[in-house]
């Protein structure tokens, strides 16, 4: 299977070519190269139509915006610091943004992404413990066994969406986490990924729990490989993802022992790519930090221009110093059901 089927889609490399050169962009990061290779199809053409119709500056500063793209892709791997520090970018306000239907982002004062409370309330407020029924459950339902190689011991319980996330369930950090993949991804997708992780359970269910072998762990805490959904029987007792080949997920009780969350394994597939062909998983601390700083090394990916002309860089603004104009509300997106399978393939090293 095609671990990357964006990569030869005819349309997208058309969006991504008219959106560079309506935003005058000749280079970029390689974490904002790869969201938007991955990038919802009808989202980057929302993007593609908001900056062609005049307002270029305003989508280049939201789209590509190091920083919130960076620290998305850190929190993910598990590299956000979490000892009573939070993970607000530079020059970021208390205020959330959130997209507009026309999917320009706009401020919002005083609200943040549904399912998250106040991003005024200190890092550790709302903080989720680790739930031991949670795990002796999902062990019960993968039968003491990795799902895929079908070991026994030594056995791990793996979190999709990562435990370390879900303790900072009511800070700015997850509020800008959200923020950011909704420039990339539908409204009604990430809306789908936070139902699934950010009730009152968080993290703690064992929808969002598999059980792995101790290696296969660590490499998927690496990215080396991902889920990706494919199918779910209508008695959802089972559930087809694939890797190479095709793996199947199965539960006796749905009800009361549930198969892994097929929106979070779309999430975690579509996330750990990005992390897989930004090279991120594999980046030291000190290394994101240099990436964050706009005037620091970055990392960048040169882009072949058609003609000879140079583009200066813009300066750099977060998205959340800046208030957007209302826009012509557009129509709504159609919402995507979640497939499921799961696909080996990426580099993230999150802390599960």
């Amino acid at each position: 299977m095609d671990p990357a089927p964006e990569f030869s889609d005819a349309q997208r490399i058309r969006l991504i070519d008219r959106l560079m050169e309506t935003c005058k962009r000749t280079n970029t990061d390689s974490i904002t190269w790869a969201c938007l290779w991955l990038a919802d199809p009808s989202r980057l053409q929302s993007l593609v139509s908001d900056a062609e119709a005049g307002k270029a500056s305003i989508v280049s500063r939201a789209v590509f915006n190091k920083d919130d793209n960076v620290q998305m892709a850190r929190a993910w791997v598990g590299r956000a610091r979490t000892s009573g520090q939070d993970l607000t970018p530079k020059k970021r306000p208390a205020e959330a943004y959130e997209l507009s239907p026309s999917k320009i982002p706009h401020l919002v004062r005083g609200s943040v992404s549904s399912g998250t409370a106040s991003p005024a309330q200190p890092v550790g407020s709302g903080c989720v413990t680790r739930s031991v029924v949670a795990n002796k459950d999902c062990r019960r339902r993968d039968q003491e066994s990795c799902v895929v190689t079908k070991a026994g011991e030594p056995l791990e319980i793996a979190h999709i969406y990562s435990y370390s996330m879900g303790r900072r369930k009511n800070s700015q950090a997850q509020v800008d986490f959200w923020n950011t993949l909704k420039c990339f991804w539908s409204q009604e997708q990430v809306a789908a990924w936070e139902v699934a992780v950010l009730g009152p359970e968080g993290t703690e269910t064992v929808k969002n729990l598999i059980c792995l072998s101790s290696h296969v762990h660590a490499l998927w805490a690496k990215a080396r490989f991902a889920f990706k959904p494919l199918e779910m029987d209508a008695d959802k007792k089972r559930l087809k993802i694939c890797s190479g080949d095709v793996i199947e997920f199965t539960t006796d009780d749905p009800d009361n022992l549930p198969l892994p969350s097929a929106a979070l394994l779309e999430m975690q597939w579509i996330i750990a790519r990005v992390i897989a062909i930004s090279g991120a998983a594999d980046v030291s601390d000190e290394d994101f930090d240099s990436f964050t700083d706009w005037q620091g090394p970055g990392w960048y990916r040169e882009l072949e221009v058609s003609d000879d002309e140079e583009f200066s860089e813009e300066a750099h603004v977060s998205k959340g110093d800046w208030e957007f104009p209302d826009e012509e509300k557009a129509p709504g997106e159609a919402g995507r059901t979640p497939a499921y399978q799961a696909e080996a393939t990426c580099p993230a090293e999150n802390e599960h």
